[in-house]
């Protein structure tokens, strides 16, 4: 599974290859991971800034309110059900959950909100941190390719 997870594209025959299994049985365990839910998809990580998307990514704190009689699982299924919510985790620390969501203005994170987030029964306080700038997710980085230099250019 960690072969798959360090390169999705990489085919069976060579899994099979690097594991000394047969094609077909890496494809039927593949299968298998996939029924079982194990896997749930592959994908590109690519790196938006650069591909020229526009869009703006928030880290939204979330505290429950777990007096509302619904408890951290309730309100985290509700949470990630909108389609702004990219990923959504329970915490430890002075939040419960950490979502964060996208929009392709920082007026659509701002209404999503106030119009879908915080209304929610079960949410007691949201705090906002909006990305400015994204250098690593997931153990890939993201570089602009960018010199980065503490001296100014000289003009002619």
């Amino acid at each position: 599974m960690q072969i798959l997870v360090d390169d999705a594209r990489i085919t069976p025959d060579q899994i099979a290859t690097m594991v000394g299994s047969t094609e077909r049985a890496v494809r039927k365990r593949i299968a298998d991971w996939e029924q079982e839910r194990l896997i749930l998809r592959c994908k590109a990580v690519v790196d938006r800034e650069r591909a020229g998307v526009e869009e703006v990514t928030a880290m939204i704190e979330i505290r429950a309110n777990l007096q509302s009689g619904l408890g951290f699982e309730q309100v985290a299924r509700t949470v990630a059900r909108f389609d702004q919510v990219r990923s959504l985790s329970l915490v430890s620390g002075n939040y419960d959950l950490l979502a964060v969501v996208a929009g392709k203005t920082m007026r659509d994170i701002s209404n999503f909100l106030a119009e879908s987030l915080a209304p929610l029964d079960g949410i007691q306080t949201v705090t906002t941190h909006f990305l400015l700038r994204l250098y690593k997710d997931d153990g890939d980085i993201f570089d602009s390719g960018d010199e980065v230099s503490g001296r100014l250019p000289v003009a002619p």
